[in-house]
Formats: structure tokens, sequence, C-alpha cells
């Protein structure tokens, strides 16, 4: 039997650099379980889509705003990508699948089964994330992705809520692995012992995030304002949020921000990990999602969160938060009271937050989450 599967992302799934280092790590681990791997970027040309933002994507955002449909959505930008894929299948006729890290695209060239790998729909960014109807062009992609769903022999979605909602919109039977990842690429992990000591003497909070959680970051510096009157110490760092849009003032002090880390440059590696280790506590006052993949990343090296418990998260982790707070709003005030509750703990009650957060993510990692998947691929090749 091949062991030859054609490997499909945005980006180069040989960095860490793409998609929150999913490619990287579940080819990583494809490899590691003795399967050959054929990569193809799906990345278009930096000239394409400077034009499309420039004219048509100017154009759509005049009058619908908000709107969600990029270039990669286009029929040109479909063309090139299945061109790629195309090349690939046709060179290899002794392919075992084609794994799709998008919902965007299947094999339609031989009878290779398609697996398609992702987080959640484009219909679900739009009516559920943006509460909103589509846009008359959005519903073209909508109803294209449709087709990429019924034409896949396997539909795997990283949340449970969206294999749910997925599933019913479709048609399609999606599945969902019984838990997330962990994107854990720590090249010099530290000793439990001295994670916990670390975090029990520390005085930082930290926030991982990008522009969508900027209204968070925004109320999160407010509370550290707040803070710093009893807390003189509290220092606040900042990952991926540029400090110029942050509205910091002349007084500010202990507000550190950091550009994008990427984990596969060692120094940056090292910084993102020590900010990670050294975190008394993760806070994302984000109102609908908050940053799902760096929270567990976060619990697996021990940090308490404080997070609002958007529907993704607590369906995975329960609606009683024993690892941190779940916020009830995303008010300043909330924020302060809720980060001076664990910061007043005493050491076997901040302790205890630690070793739950820890313990309800440790199991969930890509080894154990790639073996799932592959086993999903051998039912359906012993099928046929």
């Amino acid at each position: 039997m091949s062991k030859k599967i054609l490997f499909v992302c945005y980006g180069d799934s040989n960095s860490p650099k793409a998609w929150s280092n999913v490619p990287f790590l579940f080819s990583e681990n494809l490899k590691m379980q003795g399967y050959e791997l054929l990569r193809v970027d799906l990345s278009p040309s930096t000239k394409y889509e400077t034009l499309w933002n420039k004219y048509p994507g100017r154009i759509l955002s005049r009058f619908f705003p908000n709107h969600q449909y990029e270039f990669i959505k286009t029929p040109i930008a479909r063309i090139l990508a299945y061109k790629k894929i195309k090349k690939v299948v046709k060179n290899n006729p002794d392919l075992y699948f084609v794994i799709l890290l998008t919902f965007d695209f299947y094999n339609k060239f031989n009878n290779t089964p398609s697996l398609l790998f992702h987080d959640w729909s484009y219909d679900m960014v739009i009516l559920d994330r943006l509460k909103r109807k589509p846009y008359f062009f959005e519903k073209w992609f909508i109803k294209y992705q449709h087709e990429a769903f019924n034409n896949s022999e396997l539909v795997v979605s990283l949340f449970k809520d969206a294999q749910k909602i997925i599933s019913e919109r479709h048609g399609k039977q999606v599945h969902h692995l019984g838990s997330n990842v962990v994107n854990d690429i720590n090249f010099n992990k530290p000793t439990v012992q001295e994670i916990l000591n670390k975090k029990k003497n520390s005085e930082q909070l930290l926030l991982i995030g990008s522009m969508k959680y900027l209204l968070g970051a925004r109320k999160l510096v407010e509370a550290v304002r707040i803070l710093q009157k009893d807390f003189p110490n509290l220092t606040l760092n900042i990952i991926n949020i540029p400090k110029d849009r942050l509205l910091l003032q002349d007084t500010d002090r202990n507000i550190i921000c950091y550009e994008y880390l990427d984990k596969g440059d060692p120094e940056q590696n090292i910084q993102y990990y020590d900010l990670i280790t050294n975190a008394k506590i993760l806070v994302n006052p984000s109102e609908i999602w908050a940053a799902y993949s760096s929270t567990i990343e976060c619990m697996f090296y021990y940090t308490p969160i404080i997070i609002k418990p958007y529907e993704a998260f607590a369906l995975d982790y329960g609606k009683k938060n024993d690892f941190g707070i779940y916020l009830q709003n995303t008010e300043v005030n909330d924020i302060v009271d809720s980060i001076r509750t664990i910061l007043m703990m005493n050491d076997d009650g901040y302790t205890k937050l630690c070793l739950r957060a820890h313990e309800l993510v440790k199991d969930q990692t890509w080894e154990s989450y790639t073996k799932k998947v592959i086993e999903l691929m051998n039912n359906v090749v012993n099928k046929n």
C-alpha cells in the first residue's frame, strides 16, 4: 500500500509560520508515522492579491462593509490553485490520500480520496461570527464550498460547534476527533517545577493575539493601569498587536509589545516560550472569540486563563472554569476584578489552577491526533 500523501495548504507546511503552526506540526507527525509527503502551497501570487485589493477589493469594501471575499475566494484563484493540485495528482497515480488544510478544494482529478481539514466553514464566519447575512457574491463561495464538502471522502473540523453546524447546513458527515490539539514547538522545555516556580513568583500578564483582538487588548491595558496602583510591578506582555494601535499614554509603564514571534526561529522561539513560562495569567478579554490555539498552548504550560467562555471553548473545556476565570462580560471592571482575584490567591490555590489547566490539555498532542486522522483514512481506503 502506498504511503504517499499530497499535503495541501496555504503557506509553506515546512515552516511553523503557516496557520498557527498547524500544517508544520501535522505534516511532521505524518512523516513520523512513515508517510511520504508531497507538499503544495496554495498561496496566491502577491501580484494578483495586490491588484485585487487595489481595485475590485477596494470597490467591494466601499459598498459591502466587512465583506469576506478576498482574492483567494475568486474563481481565478480557484483555477490557479486547482492547476497546482492537478499537476501533482497526475504525476503521482499511486497517492494514498490527498489532505487539504482548507475547506475550499477537493481532489477532482482521479479516485484518490480527499480529506478536508480546517476549523470552520465560510458561512460560519459570516452567519455565526459576524452575525449578518451573506452578500450575493459571498453566497457564490458558500455554494462552491458546499460542493467541496460533498465531493470529499472525509471532512474533519477542529471544533465541536463547527462539526455540528457544517453537518446540518451542508448535509455532510463531519468528524471531530474528541479534542483540539496543542501547537507546542518548544526546543528547550523547562521542568514542571521550574515552570510552577516561575509562575508563582511572577507578576506578568500575557495576551497573545492579532488585530482581531485589538478592542480586548485596549480594555486589558485600561485594566492594568487600574491594577498597577495596588500591584506596582505588574507587567503586561502583548504579542502580535502593534504598540501604536493600543492607545498607550506617556504615563504607561510595564506594557511591552512584541511583534509576531516565529517559533521556527530559535531566538524568537526562546522569547515566545519564556513569555508563556513566566506568565502569571493569560488574559484575552475579547467578546466573540479569544485565540483558541494560543489559549490551550498556554494551558499546556500551566497557565491559568481569563477569557469570555465562547461556545467552541466551553464545549471542549466545560462551562465551569476551575483553571482560571470566565469573564461574565468584557467590561474593564470585570477584567480588573478577575485578574485581582487570581493575583491575591495563596500559593496553593494558584498552583491548583495551574495544574488543572495543564491536566485538561496534556493529552492533546499532535502525535495522538495524527494517529486518529490516519485511522479515519485507513477506514476509507479499506472500504474501497
